[in-house]
């Protein structure tokens, strides 16, 4: 069925269209990150239900933290200016960056290069005694 009224639907390339974005349009998922690390100006977006619902403290504290504007798409907002909508909080952003995504002191490796250097030397421990 036609759930997007015709729009496309892409999956698997969020980070690739994030980073292409102008603005980012988003409720409070783990792919606001890719928006905060590429420097993109994002727009939480909510609605009645939503706004009603467990996970809209979620929206509310990223869009605080962000200092992002909340849109509900069920209530008609105030005209505003594109400039507005495109604004963004460098300090909000870093701190957000450096409070949840990555630490000022953590290595520049993917996670995964840090658990398995963890684990070679564990190896080593465990192999001379030192276990």
């Amino acid at each position: 069925s036609d759930h997007f009224g015709g729009r496309d639907f892409i999956r698997g390339e969020t980070a690739q269209l994030i980073r292409n974005a102008k603005v980012v349009f988003a409720h409070g998922s783990t792919a606001t990150s890719y928006a905060v690390l590429w420097r993109r100006p994002i727009v939480f977006l909510t609605s009645d239900e939503l706004s009603a619902s467990w996970y809209y403290p979620t929206i509310e504290v990223r869009s605080r933290i962000l200092n992002c504007l909340i849109v509900s798409i069920d209530r008609e907002q105030e005209q505003r200016d594109v400039v507005e909508w495109q604004k963004i909080n460098q300090s909000a952003y870093s701190l957000y960056e450096e409070t949840y995504i990555k630490s000022k002191n953590s290595p520049d490796i993917s996670l995964w290069e840090i658990f398995l250097n963890v684990k070679s030397e564990a190896g080593s421990k465990m192999q001379s005694g030192y276990a």
